[in-house]
């Protein structure tokens, strides 16, 4: 289940913005539109609403982009690009990030991961994995291209192995989903696989909500 999704410098938004699936202490609706797992309270269902290109879309495609990019940024074919905020001088210097938290079973019980990235041009700028049972832990992260600026916890040592094979333009969770058998990665890649994102802009407007009022 969702929790949350940041999103910084891609298409319409420039700074970040975080889309958040946890519970408020407001009591209207907890009751049928809220449900607990483990000592997480979530949101069974959430709206986006606003004026017409007001970055409603940008927050799927964002969405969109950040799972295309994880699933297949180790084919031989795949090319990183960005598409930055377009409309401030110097946006295109600054990486875009994308970050996600989800609860998901693992390991005998609801665990919250939060994992992340930043690109810039054609590169891997940071990227990063955290899972939380009763505190965060950090599984990795990756402070640049660079092959010597992994951080890997001691806990998670077999990662090591996939760090040399881990090109600047490519996601480390990638390369270690597709020449290894991890677990913990298997978990975050079924996770993405089994999103379903649909843009309803595709759809005849016969089809919309918006047509049974």
């Amino acid at each position: 289940m969702l929790v949350s999704f940041a999103i910084e410098n891609f298409r319409s938004f420039l700074d970040e913005t975080v889309f958040s699936m946890e519970c408020e202490s407001v009591s209207e609706l907890q009751e049928l539109n809220t449900f607990v797992s483990g000592k997480w309270c979530l949101l069974k269902s959430s709206f986006i609403y606003g004026k017409n290109a007001g970055g409603k879309s940008n927050l799927l495609k964002g969405i969109a982009k950040m799972r295309d990019i994880l699933l297949h940024s180790f084919d031989d074919s795949y090319r990183l690009q960005t598409d930055c905020f377009a409309f401030k001088e110097g946006a295109e210097k600054r990486p875009t990030k994308f970050e996600i938290e989800f609860l998901t079973e693992f390991s005998g019980g609801p665990r919250k991961f939060r994992y992340g990235f930043e690109i810039e041009a054609d590169r891997i700028h940071k990227e990063w994995l955290f899972i939380t049972h009763e505190r965060e832990t950090r599984i990795f992260s990756r402070e640049s291209a660079s092959k010597k600026d992994f951080m890997i916890t001691k806990k998670y040592g077999e990662l090591k192995k996939f760090v040399e094979f881990t090109n600047p333009n490519v996601l480390f969770l990638s390369v270690i989903n597709k020449i290894g058998s991890v677990d913990l990665v298997s978990t975050v890649f079924n996770y993405f696989r089994s999103m379903i994102i649909i843009d309803a802009s595709r759809f005849p407007t016969s089809l919309t909500a918006a047509r049974l009022y």
